[in-house]
């Protein structure tokens, strides 16, 4: 799973892939492959859980996932006052998010794992320059992120007139993590 946002933090999309699956959900009102369209956040976060509920993944994963994604999506359930519930019941998914160097962040799901490629990375003893999606991305695989692609000056102007953009800058950054995972077979 990876998100996107603005620097004022609205949610713009979030991106999905599990096996040959894939899906987008974006708050854009062109249509586009492998995507469903959302006119505010609220719907598209309903969504998103219900996807999670329906693909049914035993691990849900990212880069600085909880610590940013996770973080996001929970702050905006809280503003929405929708039920921050990832999990295969009906209880509330529990989260700490802490800024201390002895502890980490978690989100706690019932009957699923929430992990952070990062941490995965850290707790295998990899040593990196910097544990940037682009570094890894470099070092595993010899590829990163598609940041040429996406005018960052002009990011929400571009996105509102190219959504496509943002949306494949997104499903790369999903393939990345779950490509860097698979390469260094850290979910084994």
């Amino acid at each position: 799973v990876d998100i996107e946002t603005t620097e004022s933090g609205d949610l713009l999309c979030i991106g999905m892939e599990q096996g040959k699956w894939k899906k987008c959900l974006v708050k854009h009102s062109k249509k586009l492959k492998d995507c469903e369209n959302f006119a505010n956040e609220e719907d598209l976060l309903e969504r998103f859980f219900e996807v999670v509920k329906e693909e049914d993944p035993d691990v849900i994963v990212g880069w600085n996932f909880i610590d940013f994604d996770m973080k996001v999506i929970h702050g905006k359930c809280k503003e929405y006052g929708i039920r921050f519930n990832l999990g295969r019941d009906n209880s509330l998914s529990r989260t700490r998010f802490v800024s201390d160097y002895m502890m980490r962040s978690k989100v706690d799901v019932s009957g699923r794992v929430v992990l952070d490629g990062i941490d995965l990375l850290k707790d295998n003893f990899v040593k990196l320059s910097d544990y940037k999606l682009e570094t890894a991305g470099q070092h595993f695989l010899g590829k990163g992120k598609m940041t040429e692609e996406v005018d960052w000056d002009n990011f929400e102007k571009e996105f509102k007139k190219n959504p496509k953009k943002l949306v494949g800058y997104n499903f790369m950054d999903v393939k990345l993590v779950l490509d860097i995972l698979k390469k260094g077979k850290f979910l084994d």
